[in-house]
């Protein structure tokens, strides 16, 4: 909120007006006042919409790659051929471990460092709330809705080892009875008896360590009920290779995210029954 002076009228004649600006990549960009705008249900409101979506259509059809913030990525591929294809397309070769969508993404075994990202992104979000204003139950519902949300996207798409899954709870703890996440606190409750449901007396909190299990128990379905996405096609032509998921025998050289997919399949299969349908996809002799 701001105010002017009108100085034809004098000093004592003061306007209040609302000011607004647009912050882009971090600095505020120019001022512009507030108006009245269209009401709800004004006839002209919907024109304006179509208008604007086809202009926004329109700079979607425009864009284009950039071959400076674009890298390729390879595997199993010689020098030689790299080189010719990184040439073709004007963009630099990039490495392993990446990041997608802030997940990193490996060949091989991903380090404490590369887990990072997701603690640090909890980290950031605990150091920018003012904690110290918020009622418990303020803070348990920034726990329920943001925290776990990040946590959960992340194991929706990769293992978390344990030792983080217990840095993360760590930092939710002290964040829910101190109102940050380091340093001494004193919980009132213990944490299991928080994850119970609210008819039993807890706040309905799921345990991380037993979320991470279910999203692998569903990549491990994705995986046994041939669901149609690239990923789930390329496990059965390359890891199994025409065999049952429950009938698959580790291995020696396996990836370190298939052998935590591995592991829940005794969990998965006491919960778990096949239709057989046609028939096409069911193993007799493996099959529940």
């Amino acid at each position: 909120m701001a105010f002017k002076v009108d100085l034809q009228k004098g000093y004592d004649m003061v306007e209040w007006e609302s000011l607004f600006s647009v912050n882009i990549n971090g600095a505020l960009k120019g001022w512009f006042g507030s108006t009245r705008g269209l009401r709800k249900g004004d006839p002209i409101s919907s024109y304006l919409f179509l208008i604007i979506l086809e202009v926004f259509n329109g700079l979607m059809r425009g864009l284009k790659l950039n071959c400076a913030k674009s890298k390729v990525y390879f595997g199993s591929v010689n020098v030689g051929e790299r080189e010719r294809i990184c040439r073709l397309l004007n963009m630099e070769e990039g490495s392993f471990p990446m990041k997608y969508l802030g997940i990193p993404l490996s060949s091989g075994h991903l380090t404490c460092e590369d887990y990072r990202g997701l603690t640090d992104r909890i980290c950031s979000k605990i150091n920018s709330w003012q904690a110290r204003h918020l009622s418990f139950g303020g803070r348990a519902q920034l726990v329920r809705s943001l925290i776990f949300g990040l946590h959960n996207f992340w194991c929706a798409n990769l293992p978390i080892p344990r030792y983080v899954i217990l840095e993360v709870e760590q930092m939710i703890r002290g964040f829910l009875w101190a109102g940050k996440r380091e340093g001494l606190y004193h919980a009132k409750v213990a944490w299991k008896t928080l994850c119970l449901p609210l008819k039993e007396g807890g706040l309905g909190f799921k345990c991380r360590f037993t979320w991470s299990q279910v999203c692998l128990g569903k990549l491990l379905w994705n995986i046994a009920s041939l669901k149609q996405t690239l990923w789930v096609q390329w496990v059965h032509s390359v890891r199994l290779k025409g065999v049952s998921m429950w009938a698959y025998k580790k291995r020696e050289r396996d990836p370190w995210y298939w052998n935590k997919i591995l592991k829940v399949r005794p969990l998965v299969k006491q919960k778990l029954q096949v239709s057989v349908g046609n028939g096409n996809v069911v193993s007799f002799w493996h099959n529940p």
